[in-house]
């Protein structure tokens, strides 16, 4: 069997598009069929910082939302043009939701969350971009892994149901 479906499962949380001006509110992911998500955030060279930002919910639309004040660590690479050879920087902070971007290289971030880390009555979770005042290219990535049901990629479970 495949790591697809296996050891993992990948969602679109923001497709590729600029962020300039609105930033972008990312797709939301339930967190009951699996016990940890990587978030991959890759931002295109900006004149600017973007603000990733974790968010927590009791409901796949609607419902309560709350920033995630977990993050005290997360993974960076940079370069002008990024292209496989670089090596992951760690970035420690005091825990927050939030993580701020550099600016002017091209960036990928690894954000990871357990399952067990949501509060009490959150089961979703999504990843929302700051507007960095100037035009930037984004994109976020979420993977799924350690899943709770193991399923060739077709009969995956949809990961906002």
């Amino acid at each position: 069997m495949e790591g697809l479906g296996r050891l993992f499962d990948v969602v679109q949380v923001v497709a590729p598009v600029d962020i300039n001006g609105t930033g972008a509110t990312g797709n939301r992911i339930h967190m009951v069929n699996c016990s940890a998500v990587t978030f991959l955030v890759s931002l295109a060279a900006g004149a600017n910082a973007t603000i990733i930002d974790l968010r927590q919910h009791t409901a796949a639309t609607g419902g309560v939302s709350a920033d995630l004040d977990i993050v005290d660590r997360a993974f960076s690479k940079s370069e002008a043009t990024l292209d496989g050879d670089e090596t992951w920087t760690l970035l420690t902070q005091v825990a927050a939701s939030e993580v701020t971007t550099g600016a002017a290289v091209q960036e990928l971030w690894a954000v990871h969350v357990d399952a067990s880390q949501l509060a009490d009555g959150y089961e979703w979770i999504s990843v929302d971009l700051s507007d960095p005042a100037a035009a930037e290219v984004a994109s976020v990535v979420g993977i799924l892994h350690d899943l709770t049901v193991q399923r060739c990629p077709a009969l995956l479970v949809n990961p906002n149901a």
